[in-house]
């Protein structure tokens, strides 16, 4: 099985092995044998993000930010024989004939036995506005690592719900009155914001971590979309590091795509066909000292932006 790209370091730091799966393709699974003399392993893994919810056609209204997927990291994973590394992929934002989608879990198991550490799920969807969705109809955010933003509607549309240990909830969408905005999808460490009355919520914010060597964010939440001529909302982040996509605004203007392979949720479109943002592809990356003797012992054999740090 494949649809995955590795690549290792192991001279950044001496004595370090990092590793790093991304997404490529279907199925996205790998099997990594386990090298002799390494019983544990520091490991993120963060699902695919969901994507940003449609605006529905003329005189539609704002589409919802898409949830990040889920992220978990473990100082300590134990490992033996062969780990099955499964990296979850993107969800596509809404469009005139397609909804938005959720992404799709990250997981590393031990001989088929999964572990709740290191098991995530995938970002929920932000839900498709609906008003002239030609024949679609309403789509409502869906439930994931963190739940996607509601969708701006006739009515209020509550937010999805975010996994324990994972991710957050959404944002409700807001409608009152004048020019709406739609609910953001949560991120890993913070709630999507609500629309308000002129503008969409801001996403989530992004979860991090330092595995690398440099402390960055992943799991950011997709920004909701606005109706009014305002500045677009923002999509999650961390420390200034945007992960998920903003939400557009005004007339037709799509959400933003997130930021490759963090995770993150894609920004909901504006009305009159504003498309959807798509989330990003998960990662899982693991970290572990080098056995004395291997013959991955200051063989480098990925690229140089892998830096490692302390375990």
């Amino acid at each position: 099985m494949t649809g995955l790209t590795k690549t290792e370091d192991t001279t950044t730091v001496p004595g370090y092995t990092i590793v790093k799966w991304v997404y490529v393709s279907a199925p996205g699974t790998e099997d990594w044998v386990v090298p002799a003399g390494v019983t544990n392993v520091r490991a993120l893994v963060v699902a695919g993000g969901g994507g940003g919810g449609w605006s529905g056609d003329a005189n539609g209204n704002a589409g919802g930010g898409g949830g990040a997927g889920g992220m978990r990291e473990v100082a300590s994973h134990a490992v033996s024989g062969t780990e099955t590394i499964v990296v979850g992929a993107k969800g596509t934002g809404g469009t005139t004939v397609a909804n938005a989608a959720s992404g799709t879990a990250s997981s590393m198991t031990s001989a088929g036995i999964a572990s709740a550490e290191t098991t995530t799920v995938g970002g929920g969807n932000g839900g498709d506005a609906g008003i002239g969705n030609s024949g679609k109809g309403r789509t409502l955010p869906a439930d994931g690592g963190s739940g996607g933003g509601g969708g701006d509607y006739t009515a209020l549309t509550p937010h999805a719900h975010g996994t324990a240990g994972e991710g957050s909830d959404g944002g409700d969408s807001y409608v009152g009155g004048g020019a709406y905005g739609a609910g953001a999808g949560g991120g890993k460490d913070g709630v999507g914001a609500n629309g308000t009355t002129s503008a969409g919520g801001a996403g989530g914010t992004a979860g991090h971590s330092d595995i690398t060597g440099t402390d960055t964010a992943y799991a950011g939440g997709g920004a909701g979309a606005s109706m009014s001529n305002v500045a677009a909302a923002v999509g999650g982040g961390w420390n200034s590091i945007k992960v998920g996509g903003d939400g557009g605004w005004t007339t037709s203007k799509p959400g933003v795509n997130a930021v490759a392979n963090t995770g993150s949720g894609g920004g909901g479109g504006a009305y009159n066909t504003g498309a959807g943002g798509t989330g990003s592809d998960g990662v899982v990356i693991i970290k572990y000292l080098t056995p004395s003797g291997s013959s991955e012992a200051g063989c480098s054999l990925g690229s140089a932006n892998m830096m490692v740090g302390g375990m």
